[in-house]
């Protein structure tokens, strides 16, 4: 296993003067799950695309993990800067497994960088949903009112949401609250 990873990180590699062997084609759909999961980690978003792309297509016959694969091929897409064909694979995964936090919550990122708002927005709606205590959604909600809507009662609401769910960011969403309420001040 360690060397499948270890290979497939370098791409393609020649066999004592053989030809290049493409490492990623040779692993099976688990162990490329696995390698494009390293890549992700490791910042490599192309090279993970690529991996959850072979494994998402080596697994048409099993829905629930090709739905997993298409996923998280979404997000290594978003990383790449390619929303287009990851609200694409983010979708098909919705469609297999309409029940993912994560995809829905990766759809909400990739159409914001769209600008398709309301399918954002109802994107992260959707996502709170099936995670209503993960204060991530409302502090992108938050962000989607305030800086793209330019809706600041409902991103106050989001923000005070993820305050009142404990997120990790607290002194900076606070900081956006009081600088809404100073904006709402003054006009």
């Amino acid at each position: 296993m360690l060397l499948g990873l270890a290979l497939m990180a370098g791409g393609c590699a020649s066999t004592a003067g053989g030809p290049e062997v493409d490492r990623l084609a040779v692993l099976d759909p688990t162990e490329q799950m696995q390698a494009a999961v390293q890549a992700h980690a490791s910042g490599d978003y192309e090279q993970a695309a690529e991996g959850f792309s072979r494994a998402a297509d080596a697994l048409t016959g099993d829905p629930p993990n090709r739905a997993k694969a298409l996923a998280n091929l979404g997000a290594a897409l978003i990383g790449d800067g390619r929303y287009e064909k990851a609200v694409a694979a983010l979708e098909e995964a919705k469609s297999i497994d309409p029940r993912q936090y994560q995809t829905r919550f990766n759809l909400g990122r990739a159409y914001t960088k769209l600008g398709r708002l309301q399918d954002a927005r109802l994107s992260y709606m959707a996502a709170g949903q099936l995670a209503p205590n993960n204060p991530d959604v409302p502090y992108n909600l938050g962000i989607l009112y305030e800086i793209y809507l330019n809706q600041p009662e409902d991103a106050l609401d989001a923000y005070r949401d993820y305050l009142a769910k404990g997120g990790a960011e607290a002194t900076r969403v606070q900081a956006w609250i009081t600088a809404i309420e100073q904006r709402q001040a003054t006009q």
